[in-house]
């Protein structure tokens, strides 16, 4: 018997394992694709600044610093490059795997730890964000092993899970403004369930909350003076229904959100809700809970309660919330799903479960690589453009549109043309982006006889329509590139005009 059980333990510590390894592999391909899209290309130039420019430049942002100095250190030791960005990303994803299927293997079980990676690994969300230049998958990591050590404090009280849990909850609030919401939240569970079941370490609790506002105390001013101006300045439209289902789907998006349209997208995100639905219910009528239920659906009401006070300050105040702000909670809601299946006794229904959530792996996993090789092409064309078509000396003019990032974007990869002063629409954060991305501006008056004689060019950045450019007979169409990012496609023409 003892045999027959050690047997069946490696046997799921090999799937375990494979399904880490084969996840793991997937985004390390994913990660040699070189398109990047606006706010990866901020990631990228922020981190070329001095680190006391980076806390300057980032507390006149959005965001917190801590994500751009692990960036940076991985530049230092390794080389600046799009491909060691992307891995910097995979890192935390790979230890969340990691850590969590053996938390969840060693203090609840096996099948909890694979309904885990399979949730995870279906996830269009983890699988996107795990390869962004972006502090996604690094508060995601903050925030569940945030959440592991809050297991640990109810389950022992161990002094090295409280040092655990403020290390992480500290690094999640410095990484990223609503993955520090989130374990606030936990906190505030955790107190709930102290001062109702564990009074002894009531003094605990308190001194770790004291102990996390000293540690943030550094940033508090500027987290103060970033909700101010984000309260009037934010660029995000506003919410309605629509938009709140939406964000509520995109949680169990299986395959490429770029693509909602597709009838496999809409089918199969939707059966994951449904599944997701099913386990909520199995777990509301499930009686003789205990602290594992309490864990699990303190999990998943972090992350509720994070997106409910995110929706209700877009509606009280201004819209300030984005689905991807989730993004490091989700390892919570995937925590719940696992855990509650996990008592599931109906073995055909686990089995068929198990193989929905890999087939939506398989979906996922198909689409959005599908999709970074049709974005990497156009960025390979973006640069194949440039490298036949513009010439040194060439100055860069856009269309004038207000917010036009991809101009940013391509000013980061070519920094070496300045661009005309006044082309694009002034918005709040455009200073901000203009030392980031280090723009030249340079004005018309400037452009000189000695411009003249270097034959330097003026080159026009258009979106469609652009018919009216080609009335001009002194102007040359160079051609076009589309680009494709996470707000969609937008094509550029390309005309050039020689100052005369």
């Amino acid at each position: 018997m003892k045999r027959i059980i050690d047997n069946r333990k490696s046997f799921y510590s090999l799937i375990e394992a494979g399904l880490i390894v084969m996840f793991a592999a997937e985004l390390i391909f994913l990660a040699t694709f070189r398109s990047i899209w606006f706010d990866e290309a901020f990631s990228l130039a922020i981190v070329r600044h001095s680190v006391q420019d980076i806390i300057s430049l980032t507390a006149a942002d959005v965001h917190p610093p801590l994500y751009y100095f692990i960036l940076k250190i991985a530049f230092s030791l390794f080389g600046e490059s799009i491909c060691v960005a992307k891995l910097v990303s995979v890192l935390p994803s790979v230890l969340t795997l990691i850590f969590s299927t053996c938390f969840l293997k060693k203090h609840f079980s096996d099948k909890a730890a694979i309904l885990f990676l399979l949730c995870f690994i279906a996830s269009n969300n983890m699988v996107y964000y795990s390869i962004e230049i972006r502090m996604y998958s690094w508060a995601l990591f903050f925030v569940t092993m945030t959440a592991i050590a809050v297991w640990h404090i109810i389950s022992d009280g161990k002094t090295i899970w409280w040092i655990m849990f403020l290390l992480s909850a500290v690094c999640a609030a410095y990484t990223h403004y609503y993955a520090g919401l989130t374990v606030g939240i936990e906190y505030i569970l955790l107190l709930y369930y102290i001062i109702r079941h564990d009074r002894k370490k009531v003094f605990h609790v308190f001194s770790v909350a004291i102990l996390a506002l000293l540690l943030y105390l550094p940033w508090i001013a500027t987290v103060i003076s970033q909700f101010a101006d984000v309260s009037e300045n934010f660029w995000e439209g506003p919410l309605s229904i629509r938009k709140i289902l939406f964000t509520f789907f995109r949680i169990f998006s299986v395959g490429s959100f770029l693509e909602q349209n597709s009838l496999t997208v809409k089918i199969t995100t939707r059966l994951f809700s449904l599944l997701f639905c099913t386990v909520f219910l199995f777990y509301f009528f499930r009686k003789n809970k205990d602290h594992r239920d309490f864990f699990a659906f303190s999990g998943l009401s972090s992350m509720m309660m994070t997106a409910f006070i995110g929706i209700s300050l877009s509606f009280i105040i201004h819209p300030m919330f984005i689905f991807r702000y989730l993004v490091p909670a989700s390892g919570l809601v995937w925590f719940f799903v696992a855990i509650e299946g996990s008592y599931i006794k109906s073995k055909k229904f686990v089995t068929v479960f198990c193989f929905v959530l890999l087939s939506f792996g398989v979906i996922t996993y198909t689409t959005v690589l599908f999709s970074k090789q049709k974005s990497n092409d156009d960025f390979n064309t973006l640069h194949s453009f440039f490298s036949s078509k513009i010439k040194p000396d060439d100055v860069f003019e856009y269309d004038g549109q207000k917010r036009n990032f991809n101009a940013f974007l391509i000013s980061y990869l070519f920094t070496e043309h300045p661009v005309i002063e006044g082309t694009l629409e002034t918005f709040h954060y455009q200073l901000v982006y203009n030392k980031v991305f280090k723009i030249k501006y340079v004005s018309n008056s400037l452009l000189s006889d000695s411009c003249k004689q270097k034959n330097v060019r003026i080159l026009k950045f258009i979106r469609e329509p652009y018919e009216n450019a080609l009335k001009d007979d002194d102007i040359e169409f160079c051609g076009s590139f589309k680009y494709e990012s996470e707000v969609g496609i937008v094509k550029y023409n390309v005309f050039a005009k020689s100052i005369k």
